[in-house]
């Protein structure tokens, strides 16, 4: 009983803590084995369950180095109402299939074809399609076999054409 008004209850004994280090560290815990600790510089979170981060605006991670992102499972990246990015200031490298027996790369659009890149940037840019460019390189596809196909399954069919230069530059086979 806890007093005359409520009658019998569960009760679970549990403490929450903030503790000062004597490396001059603070750590933070509830009960359920979350904990804020700051110590030797760092700052580590830690959680048995979730770890959320639900600001009204925006969240911004800089790494001072490097910004490592792991999951045992998927990640997932989306945005719903305008672009994604993904910059690298020298190489960009994606793998998929890794384990060697399954899975690979799709890289997908449904949209039609549409490209107004020239006069605008960022979030304005009119794209459909998939748009592969090197202004000064090759694109290259290096394969055991290479398949080229329009139509077929819900893909409607077109044609296929390879242009040199509108036609001024050499084809080679």
């Amino acid at each position: 009983d806890v007093d005359h008004r409520y009658g019998g209850t569960s009760i679970y004994q549990n403490y929450s803590y903030f503790d000062m280090l004597d490396d001059g560290g603070v750590v933070i815990g509830d009960g359920f084995g979350a904990e804020i600790r700051m110590t030797g510089g760092h700052l580590f979170l830690t959680a048995p369950g979730d770890v959320w981060l639900q600001p009204g605006r925006n969240v911004n991670v800089m790494g001072g180095r490097d910004v490592i992102v792991k999951a045992k499972n998927s990640i997932h990246i989306s945005a719903p109402d305008t672009d994604v990015r993904i910059k690298a200031e020298k190489n960009l490298h994606m793998i998929g299939g890794n384990d060697g027996d399954t899975g690979g790369v799709l890289i997908e659009s449904p949209t039609p074809s549409v490209h107004v890149f020239d006069s605008v940037k960022g979030e304005d840019v009119v794209h459909g399609g998939i748009t592969m460019k090197a202004k000064q390189g090759f694109v290259t596809t290096w394969a055991s076999n290479i398949y080229l196909r329009t139509g077929g399954g819900d893909v409607t069919a077109g044609s296929i054409t390879i242009d040199a230069n509108k036609g001024t530059d050499p084809i080679y086979m």
